[in-house]
């Protein structure tokens, strides 16, 4: 619902305006790491001129209830906007950054839970969340170090680091903030993490297959090679073939580059769905090692004229958006929302006390048994 503004009021309208956006935010109708409305939206929905709309948003940006970036827009932070006008700064005692902050979340059902639980972490205590847009220090022309330095940050939160990423994780260190990896479990690197147990919970989804009687199981994940715990999960794959003396094929293995554009990246993979399934001698079942992956898969594999689970059983590391004909996949649930929320208390944790202890935390992800699987002999 539109707030009603009074023109007529004492306290001006841009400052009525802020307020009420404060308050979207603080209510969850706008949520901490999406952009804020343009100044041509907000004049149009509040019917305020443009000039208002942009007084507005230069105070919310004072505030550090926004975070102003000149390629995507305004990000909405954390958890200034739960305070009050006067309280925000004088509360705030450090900044954690988190990078790399993504605009995209539908390949991803756990974006939106880590960004609640940053938020959440951050409530009434004295730090500030700023989400760093991937590319904003190149744009600079500057190293991530510099670019921290320059916006004031003081430690940093590194969401799902790959290999690719470890020097300049140790560069940014050695500079001096404090990082705490989130879900990459990188031990014997003197690096401080916070993850889920990628690998217990991959083998448990291949130990219920096994059970249900599947010998021929595939695999099906994004950038095996680059994502550590993509690589935590294959190797469990790999493992639970060994443990049960089971036939390991490589054409049953589909790796896809979630760095294509949309519709190149569900192209490939459906191809890829294809060449798997589409033989004679196909897998009865399929490990998925992404939730966003999962709906793709399973649209690509009906469309072979095959159902799950009565042609094919399927397992997936992740919760995800199911199509509306299917109740629960079989899955984990990783604890993300609680793995954020306690990663912004390990940080301000060292900030305050300038601790050097090394962190290493791993936890349990929750198996969730659903409709997609069906014993081999049942199928």
């Amino acid at each position: 619902m539109t707030a009603i503004l009074d023109k007529k009021a004492s306290t001006p309208v841009y400052r009525q305006l802020a307020e009420a956006l404060k308050d979207k935010v603080k209510s969850g109708e706008f949520r901490p790491g999406t952009l804020m409305p343009s100044e041509n939206k907000l004049a149009k929905e509040f019917a305020v001129s443009r000039g208002t709309a942009r007084a507005t948003l230069k105070m919310l940006e004072e505030k550090n209830i926004i975070s102003c970036d000149s390629t995507r827009g305004r990000i909405i932070n954390g958890e200034d906007a739960r305070d009050t006008f006067s309280s925000s700064a004088e509360t705030t005692a450090f900044t954690i950054g988190v990078f790399p902050y993504r605009t995209y979340h539908d390949e991803d059902p756990y974006y939106g839970a880590i960004l609640n639980g940053l938020s959440a972490g951050a409530f009434n205590k004295p730090v500030k969340i700023k989400y760093i847009l991937k590319g904003a220090f190149e744009a600079e022309n500057c190293s991530l170090s510099s670019y921290l330095h320059k916006e004031n940050i003081d430690a940093i939160i590194w969401l799902s680091a790959s290999n690719s990423e470890i020097k300049k994780i140790q560069e940014v260190k050695c500079a001096g903030f404090p990082v705490l990896l989130f879900n990459a479990d990188i031990p014997n690197m003197g690096l401080d993490y916070i993850s889920c147990d990628h690998y217990s919970g991959a083998m448990r989804l291949m130990d219920t297959l096994v059970h249900m009687g599947h010998k021929k199981i595939a695999f099906a994940a994004s950038r095996v090679q680059q994502i550590i715990y993509a690589q935590r999960r294959y190797q469990a794959y790999k493992d639970a073939h060994k443990k049960y003396n089971l036939k390991r094929r490589e054409d049953w293995i589909c790796e896809s580059d979630n760095l294509l554009e949309p519709e190149e990246f569900r192209s490939e993979l459906k191809k890829k769905i294809k060449a798997i399934f589409e033989k004679k001698d196909r897998p009865s079942s399929v490990f998925v090692g992404s939730g966003g992956l999962a709906s793709n898969i399973i649209q690509n594999i009906n469309e072979l004229g095959l159902k799950i689970p009565e042609d094919v059983s399927l397992v997936c590391f992740d919760k995800m958006i199911l199509p509306q004909d299917m109740g629960k996949v079989t899955c984990v649930e990783q604890p993300v929302d609680k793995m954020a929320e306690m990663a912004v208390g390990i940080l301000l944790k060292k900030l305050e006390h300038k601790d050097s202890e090394n962190i290493e935390i791993v936890m349990q992800p929750e198996f969730v048994a659903g409709n997609s699987c069906a014993f081999y002999g049942e199928q």
